[in-house]
């Protein structure tokens, strides 16, 4: 899926659009789309054009295509991951433990900073 992810990025950069259709990647970016690996019936991973974005998407655990729904978080916080479509863009959104360095800290300094925090 970060395979495909980074052809939609590289398309979207060259053509200044994202593509309309998974296929408009193959074979310039691309050699084929990958296959789904959740997916019952060997379908390719799922894309959809969404106004100036877009949603890509395996069907994930469940193996039901549920339109790229996000999946929601059980009761302990954490994605419940046999519920709703396996996307990038929630699984790996940005979070506090990601953000960049100040301007001038240091990698050190962050980690201090951080286990302050905890």
């Amino acid at each position: 899926m970060l395979i495909v992810e980074l052809a939609l990025q590289a398309h979207q950069e060259t053509a200044g659009h994202w593509p309309e259709k998974l296929s408009q990647l193959v074979p310039s970016i691309l050699r084929r789309i990958p296959h789904d690996p959740w997916s019952k019936e060997g379908a390719e991973l799922h894309y959809r054009r969404a106004d100036d974005s877009y949603v890509l998407y395996s069907v994930g655990r469940n193996g039901n295509d549920d339109g790229g729904t996000a999946p929601k978080n059980n009761e302990y916080g954490s994605v419940d991951s046999f519920t709703g479509d396996l996307r990038l863009d929630v699984l790996y959104a940005p979070s506090e433990l990601c953000a960049p360095y100040e301007d001038d800290e240091t990698e050190e300094e962050a980690e201090d900073s951080f286990d302050a925090e905890q």
